[in-house]
């Protein structure tokens, strides 16, 4: 610490909470799940923004095209392929949402909440959302670059807006 330009230090010293019984070993491990985990998040979240923001546009047209059945069917088509994305058993009504972003930051907060060695079920469920990020970053693209272009043709032609991506929206 320097006051007026005087230095002052003293040793510190930063110790683990004695309360804690988990071995270093187990603690690394813990850490490289996390690191893990983050790296996923960094790949998954700018899709899941974009996942949110398409959905809710979604939502909105539906609304708008209600009297409209041709272009409801389509927009319900559209949603289905959306929940594909979202948990395997969705309850009834719910909203679609980007499973793999949300079980990655919850796996990540139960990893972060323990000070205990991983168990094999949540070392088993890292290894799983692993292997999901990348055919659900290929379907994700799919969807950018062929699903949904084919449906903004159709909203177009019906005389509605069509569903843009944020990047769309931003440079307008």
């Amino acid at each position: 610490m320097t006051i007026s330009g005087k230095t002052f230090s003293q040793p510190l010293t930063v110790a683990m909470d004695l309360r804690v019984k988990t071995s270093a070993a187990d603690l690394q491990e813990q850490f490289d799940l996390s690191w893990q985990l983050y790296q996923l998040r960094l790949k998954v979240a700018p899709i899941g923004k974009k996942f949110d923001d398409v959905a809710e546009q979604l939502t909105k047209l539906k609304a708008q095209a209600a009297e409209q059945p041709d272009i409801t069917q389509k927009l319900e088509a559209f949603a289905q392929t959306l929940m594909k994305f979202g948990p395997p058993y969705p309850r009834p009504g719910a909203p679609p949402s980007l499973f793999v972003l949300e079980s990655t930051t919850r796996l990540f907060n139960d990893i972060q909440g323990a000070d205990a060695a991983p168990t094999t079920a949540v070392k088993a469920a890292v290894a799983d959302l692993q292997t999901k990020v990348g055919p659900m970053m290929d379907a994700w693209h799919k969807l950018l670059e062929s699903d949904l272009p084919a449906l903004n043709q159709q909203l177009k032609r019906a005389g509605f807006l069509e569903i843009k991506t944020e990047v769309e929206q931003v440079s307008r």
